[in-house]
């Protein structure tokens, strides 16, 4: 079982994966949620519900400006910083 693998069985699902590793590219950075569309290659309706998913659990941060919705990691949950380190692991 390769690493995708191993980091799918875990995070649940290739979408959510491809989120979390733009994500967690740059933890402090915030996203559009178009940008996260536009760069992941996944549809709007997919990242909507990924996005309600990680925020349900405390994993995101989320706001609004204006009509955008503005993402970012959230640094301050324990189960976040765990997940940025793991896709910042260089194997």
């Amino acid at each position: 079982m390769g690493r995708a693998e191993i980091i799918e069985a875990i995070l649940g699902s290739r979408a959510k994966i491809k989120v979390l590793a733009l994500l967690c590219q740059n933890p402090y950075r915030e996203y559009r949620m178009g940008d996260i569309v536009k760069h992941t290659g996944l549809t709007y309706k997919t990242v909507s519900k990924i996005l309600k998913d990680l925020k349900a659990q405390g994993i995101i941060r989320m706001r609004r400006c204006g009509p955008a919705k503005i993402v970012a990691m959230n640094t301050t949950n324990p189960l976040a910083i765990r997940i940025i380190r793991l896709f910042q692991v260089k194997i």
